[in-house]
Formats: C-alpha cells, structure tokens, sequence
C-alpha cells in the first residue's frame, strides 16, 4: 500500500459558534489542509496519484472559502466551522475527485496554527 499526502495552505476567517455560550468574535487564520490518499497499485509514471491533480481539486475546493467568512458558505449553515468540520467539508468534497482515479482518500486534517489541528478520517 503506498500513502501520499498533499498540502494546501489558504487563508479564511471564522467564528465558532455555541462555543462557551456564545459565538466567538470572528478571525482569520492560515489554514493548511493536508489529504493523505492511499492506493494499492501506481500509474505508468510510478504515482500512487498524481501530486498536481490533487493540488488542482484541493485549490478548487478551499477557493469556496478561501479570503471570505467560512460562517456564510452554505455548507455550514447551521454548523459551527470548527476545524473538524472544514475537514470534513473538505474530505467530502475531495473524496470523489480522488476515488476517480483509482485510489482512496483516507484523512484530511485542517491545521489553523501550528499547534492546533483537527482529522476526518475514513474509518
């Protein structure tokens, strides 16, 4: 089994909401996405995938988001945009673009500092 992971890095503002009885002045930070895909077989060039196509759907994906309030996208109309649920918002839309070629997306972890980080996995 070979493993990949890709990073992103885009910047996006936000405010928890319901987090300690209130919703939090909203911020921005210097998100990195990282998507670790797994697959059991290569291509003709040697790739498990191919390191551009996933940066390409990744660039697609957070460009949604990217510069804006992550509170008014639709997907988190009634979600808090917490870390967990950009990381899922981002490995549910990843998942297809990447099952397309074969190989399966198995982890999305969104980091909004260097100390702080939080996965979706595929269990």
């Amino acid at each position: 089994m070979f493993e990949i992971r890709v990073k992103h890095k885009f910047i996006a503002r936000h405010a928890l909401t319901n987090y300690r009885g209130a919703t939090e002045k909203s911020h921005n930070h210097e998100w990195l996405c990282e998507a670790f895909i797994r697959s059991e077989n290569l291509d003709e060039a040697g790739c498990a995938v191919d390191f551009i196509k996933v940066d390409e759907a990744l660039s697609k994906i957070t460009s949604e988001i990217e510069g804006s309030d992550v509170n008014a996208h639709p997907f988190f109309n009634g979600k808090s945009p917490s870390a967990e649920n950009m990381a899922f918002f981002i490995f549910k839309k990843l998942e297809s673009k990447i099952e397309n070629h074969g190989a399966k997306l198995v982890r999305v972890t969104i980091s909004e500092d260097p100390d702080h980080a939080a996965s979706f996995i595929r269990e």
